[in-house]
């Protein structure tokens, strides 16, 4: 696994994670261990900016609570 960050919401955990795959990255979005949103991307830039938009997200519903790569 490349990142692996938590959230804490009152009582919910968000988790985004990317991994590496053979052709890419996929990033991957949990709620209380169970996927709610997976993108698979070529290109790194592509990446960044989805782990940005969905790190924005669960700040605003939260507070990180672990501190990834």
């Amino acid at each position: 696994m490349v990142i692996d960050r938590e959230f804490a919401t009152g009582g919910h955990v968000i988790r985004l994670a990317v991994e590496p795959t053979f052709k890419g990255w996929i990033v991957e979005e949990q709620r209380d261990s169970a996927t709610v949103h997976v993108e698979h991307h070529n290109d790194w830039h592509r990446v960044e900016l989805a782990l940005r938009r969905l790190e924005m997200e669960a700040r605003r519903r939260g507070r990180r609570v672990t501190r990834g790569c």
